[in-house]
């Protein structure tokens, strides 16, 4: 009767440790495809800024966000062309690669 209940709590914490190491391995498995997907989103994130950057020195579109128009708004001593020009801001200029600064 001793034994079978010992090998009956042996059993049952057979059991234990399997589900908690298949718990284990579950969560280190989302923590790692969290991770890769994190570095590919960022990693893409950055050679887009690159890109956008790029197309912006060289004043080329970009078809992301692009800016469609300018308008200048308000009475000033300056120009609209002068301020246009000053901003730095062109027509097809990505939105993401202005300098907000």
């Amino acid at each position: 009767m001793n034994e079978q209940r010992t090998e009956n709590l042996n059993e049952a914490r057979r059991k234990a440790r399997r589900r908690r190491r298949r718990r284990l391995m579950i969560i280190r498995t989302a923590i790692v495809l969290g991770i890769v997907a994190l570095l590919v989103i960022v990693g893409w994130f950055v050679v887009w800024k690159f890109r956008a950057d790029a197309a912006s020195a060289r004043k080329e579109t970009t078809t992301f966000f692009p800016v469609k128009e300018i308008v200048v708004e308000g009475e000033t001593r300056y120009t609209a062309e002068e301020l246009i020009e000053k901003s730095g801001l062109y027509v097809g200029q990505s939105l993401m690669g202005v300098n907000k600064v």
